[in-house]
């Protein structure tokens, strides 16, 4: 009913791009939102955006990755 491009991603489809190595993560995550600003005006939905998570309540072992992710989407 808006009358604009609707563009759908998530995370998992970020991080299912490739191999789920940061730089895939983060380069198809840049790559929704590049599709998203040449469809201006659009609406770019980011499906289940609370699985990204919390920078301050992640586990050592993935913390670096998890806070660029979330630093990448910032």
């Amino acid at each position: 009913s808006a009358r604009v491009a609707f563009i759908a991603t998530s995370l998992a489809e970020w991080q299912g791009s490739g191999e789920g190595h940061l730089g895939t993560t983060l380069n198809a995550m840049q790559s929704s939102f590049a599709k998203a600003r040449a469809a201006a005006p659009c609406v770019l939905l980011i499906d289940e955006l609370d699985s990204v998570g919390d920078r301050h309540r992640f586990e050592a072992r993935h913390k670096d990755y998890s806070t660029q992710v979330v630093n990448g989407l910032l």
